[in-house]
């Protein structure tokens, strides 16, 4: 037969003398908790953690970001060729343009000849860190044209970090 012990094992009970007062050879029970020690101990790892997450997790939202590029420039390139399949020929631009999405020359003709409902733009559409992240569109003859953007990563095969990345029909 086993015996379970409700305290903790270091718990004995306190002698008493013989006026009902305890003795000087008392084992206090301690049913203490944690010490500010442990605590901080366990909140400053907690926050090593939690800072590695989040590096790791700016790594994986820059590779988001990137894909999403790659499909807007898909979904752009396969528009421009709609648009010279009706049009024989592709908006003009003579001077590199920003695609903003609305008033560009680019956006205005897409959403004129309903090529488009809307025009994709870049997911940081912003200067960041001194890298401009906008699509931009070039086509000085309306036979061809140059469609740039920026990348913040390797994650696209075939393509480089930076804004050397280029689509051509």
């Amino acid at each position: 037969m086993y015996c379970f012990k409700k305290f903790p094992r270091d718990f004995a009970p306190v002698p008493l003398d013989g006026r009902g007062t305890p003795s000087n050879r008392v084992n206090f029970a301690y049913f203490g908790g944690f010490t500010l020690v442990e605590l901080l101990l366990v909140i400053a790892i907690l926050g090593i953690l939690a800072s590695a997450v989040l590096v790791s997790l700016n790594g994986i939202r820059a590779q988001a970001r990137d894909a999403r590029r790659a499909s807007d420039v898909k979904t752009l390139h396969d528009a421009l060729a709609l648009y010279q399949i009706d049009n024989a020929r592709y908006p003009i631009a003579i001077d590199e343009i920003k695609i903003d999405g609305t008033n560009d020359a680019l956006s205005l003709a897409l959403k004129f000849y309903k090529v488009m409902g809307s025009v994709p733009t870049d997911p940081i559409n912003t200067d960041q860190g001194g890298v401009l992240y906008y699509y931009y569109y070039k086509s000085a003859d309306g036979i061809s044209y140059v469609l740039r953007y920026c990348l913040e990563t390797n994650s696209i095969q075939g393509r480089s970090a930076g804004c050397d990345n280029e689509t051509r029909p």
